[in-house]
């Protein structure tokens, strides 16, 4: 059941992601979902899309920023 809920999560992400069009930070997705998730539950879902190289990570001013591979 949690896989199958993460996996719901995962494509939130990628829709906000693509609704947003630009690089987003952890603390923004959470935000933007109203803190119906925690930061680690994100940030550990985004982990995975980017060890899955559907998003990338790079970052600015010690702030990491992802947004969707290319």
């Amino acid at each position: 059941a949690k896989q199958i809920e993460n996996e719901e999560i995962k494509t939130k992400i990628l829709e906000y992601m693509k609704s947003v069009g630009t690089p987003v930070t952890i603390s923004n997705i959470v935000k933007d979902f109203n803190n119906e998730y925690s930061i680690p539950k994100i940030s550990a879902l985004v982990k995975q899309l980017k060890d899955n190289g559907i998003v990338t990570r790079e970052e600015l001013k010690r702030v990491a920023y992802f947004k969707i591979s290319e």
